[in-house]
C-alpha cells in the first residue's frame, strides 16, 4: 500500500506571487502520482476535486493535468488537518501552515511528515523529491549493505536473514564477479569463475524476487561487461565475457549507480566508490548538488549518456593513473578522500577499496566497507557488522 502524500496547489504546485508553475512542476507532479496515494490538502478543494482541476487547467500543460486527476479530494472547513488520516503513514507538502495546524500535527507525532515548499528556489523541486524518495525507503527498518562479492558467499547468511526475518532494505555496492585468485588457490579459475557466475545469478533472481526491498549498484568491474572495456580490465573474465555481458544487458534496468536514505537525520549516500564533488561537477556542473546527485547519476544511467557513462573510466594516481586527482562514482580510492579538496556529498557508503577492517570516519563523512562482511544501519544511524 502506497503512503498517502497530502498536496497544496499554491506555492507548491504554483508559485504563490506569480501565478506560474514552479521550476520542474512536471518531474514533482509525476513523482508524487507514481509512488503516492495522493490528496488535495487545499482552499481549491473542499470534497470536490473538479475545482481544483480547472484552476489549474489554465497553467499546467495537459500530461500534468491528466496526471492530476488521479489526485483524491479531501473535505475540511478550518484547518487543513481535519482531512489528514493520522491513523495512516503520510506525508504534506505545503508552502505555510498555521499554528495550530503545526500542533496538531506535534499532538499526533507527525510533525516530522510535513515538507515546507520553498517556491522562491530553484532547485526546491529536488530537494522535495529527494525527501519524498528517503520516505519510500522508510529507513526505520534498518538498511543492510552487502560490500564488493567478487564471487564470494559471505552475503548469503545474512541477506536472506534480513529478507526473511526483517524488512530491512538490502543495498550491494557492486563488484559481484571477477573473483581474487589468491582467494581460491589450488582451484581451476574457469570452475571458481563459472561458480561467480551462478552467485550473481542468484543474487539477480534475488532482485526479481524482492523488487523494492534489494538494490543492486554497479562497481567498476560490472562496468567492464555493461558498458565498456574501456571503464575497467581487472581480472576481467573474458573465457565467459560474452554471457556476463549478456546478463548485464538483458536485466539492466536492475541496476543503479548510486542510493540514498536519510536515517535519525543522517542523509547516507550509497555508491560503489563514493561520489567525489569535484568528479560529480566535471558530470553536471554547478547543478550538482547532495540533493539531486543520486538521480542524476541513475538518470544517466537509464539514459545511457555517453558522456557520463564513459566518464566512469576516469581513476587517480592512486590506481596508477597520474593524469587524475580523484577516481569516478566507480574508481574513487579510499585513500583519494582528504576533507578538504576531494570531499563528497552527505555521508558516503561505499566498498571498492579492499580493506582487512571497515573504517568509518565522521571527519571524511565516509565509510569504507569493502573488508567482506555485511553490515546494517540501525534506526539510529550507526553503522554496525551483521553479528
Amino acid at each position: 500500500m502506497k503512503r498517502k502524500l497530502y498536496i497544496d496547489i499554491d506555492g507548491v504546485l504554483l508559485k504563490g506571487r506569480e501565478d506560474t508553475p514552479v521550476d520542474n512542476v512536471h518531474e514533482l507532479i509525476s513523482f508524487a502520482v507514481s509512488n503516492f496515494d495522493c490528496h488535495w490538502l487545499t482552499t481549491h478543494c473542499k470534497g470536490d476535486p473538479q475545482p481544483a482541476i480547472d484552476y489549474l487547467s489554465e497553467y499546467l500543460d495537459e500530461e500534468d493535468i491528466e496526471l492530476l486527476k488521479k489526485v483524491k479530494p479531501t473535505d475540511w472547513r478550518t484547518l487543513k488537518t481535519e482531512a489528514i488520516d493520522f491513523s495512516s503513514d503520510f506525508c504534506w507538502i505545503d508552502d505555510y501552515v498555521l499554528h495550530a495546524e503545526e500542533e496538531i500535527l506535534f499532538a499526533n507525532g507527525k510533525e516530522d511528515s510535513l515538507i515546507l515548499f520553498d517556491d522562491s528556489k530553484k532547485d526546491e523541486v529536488d530537494r522535495v523529491i529527494a525527501l519524498l524518495s528517503r520516505k519510500i525507503c522508510a529507513a526505520s527498518y534498518g538498511i543492510m549493505v552487502i560490500p564488493d562479492i567478487h564471487g564470494r558467499t559471505f552475503w548469503r547468511e545474512p541477506v536472506h536473514d534480513a529478507l526473511e526475518n526483517s524488512r530491512a532494505r538490502v543495498i550491494f555496492l557492486g563488484d559481484y564477479l571477477d573473483p581474487y585468485p589468491y582467494e581460491f588457490e589450488g582451484r581451476e579459475p574457469d570452475v571458481v569463475n563459472r561458480r561467480a557466475i551462478g552467485i550473481f545469478e542468484e543474487i539477480i533472481e534475488l532482485k526479481k524476487k524482492y523488487p523494492d526491498r534489494i538494490t543492486l549498484l554497479l562497481g567498476n568491474h560490472d562496468c567492464t561487461y555493461a558498458i565498456s572495456t574501456s571503464i575497467c580490465e581487472c581480472r576481467t573474465d573474458y573465457g565467459n565475457f560474452e554471457e556476463i555481458r549478456n546478463l548485464f544487458v538483458t536485466n539492466r534496468d536492475l541496476f543503479r549507480l548510486a542510493d540514498e536514505a536519510t536515517v535519525n537525520g543522517r542523509h547516507f549516500i550509497f555508491s560503489h566508490a563514493g561520489i567525489n564533488q569535484r568528479y560529480a561537477r566535471l558530470c553536471f556542473g554547478s547543478e550538482a548538488n547532495e540533493y539531486n546527485i543520486v538521480e542524476k547519476f541513475n538518470s544517466a544511467y537509464s539514459a545511457n549518456n555517453p558522456d557520463i557513462l564513459m566518464s566512469l573510466g576516469i581513476a587517480s594516481r592512486w590506481r596508477g593513473y597520474l593524469d587524475s586527482e580523484y577516481g569516478s562514482i566507480v574508481w574513487a580510492d579510499a585513500r583519494e578522500w582528504d576533507g578538504k579538496h576531494n570531499i563528497g556529498f552527505g555521508f558516503g557508503v561505499v566498498g571498492h577499496t579492499q580493506l582487512e577492517k571497515h573504517c568509518i570516519s565522521e571527519n571524511l563523512g565516509m565509510a569504507f566497507l569493502d573488508c567482506r562482511k555485511a553490515f546494517i544501519i540501525d534506526d539510529m544511524g550507526k553503522i554496525q557488522s551483521w553479528q
